[in-house]
This record gives C-alpha cells, sequence and structure tokens, in this order.
C-alpha cells in the first residue's frame, strides 16, 4: 500500500506517522499517546499563572513537600 500527500507514510506499531502527526488506529494507542504528552511535556513545560507561574509538576512536587512536612509535625506532638 503507498499513500502519499506529499511524502509516503510511514508504518509503526500499527501506528501511521505523517511528520509529527500521528494517527492512531484504537483507543488503547489514543490513551498511551495522551498520556505520554501530559506526562513528558505538557507537565514539565507549560508554566500556569494560577500555580504562581509554576509547572503543574512543580507545584505537586511543593505540595508533598508541604504535605511531608506537616505529617511530620503531627506524628512529633503525638509522640
Amino acid at each position: 500500500m503507498y499513500v502519499s500527500f506529499y511524502r509516503p507514510l510511514l508504518l509503526f506499531d500499527f501506528s501511521l506517522i505523517f511528520y509529527n502527526i500521528t494517527i492512531v488506529f484504537t483507543l488503547l494507542h489514543y490513551s498511551i499517546y495522551c498520556f505520554e504528552y501530559i506526562e513528558q511535556f505538557y507537565n514539565n513545560y507549560n508554566p500556569h499563572s494560577a500555580n504562581n507561574s509554576l509547572t503543574p509538576n512543580q507545584k505537586e512536587e511543593n505540595y508533598f513537600k508541604k504535605m511531608r512536612y506537616i505529617f511530620l509535625a503531627q506524628c512529633s506532638l503525638i509522640f
């Protein structure tokens, strides 16, 4: 099979790659593609004004550090 718009499509693991546009055939491929995009790109490189110009990963890291400090402070009060 040969399909050409500007150049031929390449077949990789049931996905068609045309430049940097990925066409997926199943819902599983779509969900994996979305997960990888969000975790590897979006959460690392896109700061938000609602997060005081922090990326989602930085905001999450700060939150868990704060929760750990609160948890340890409460544990020290108990013992």
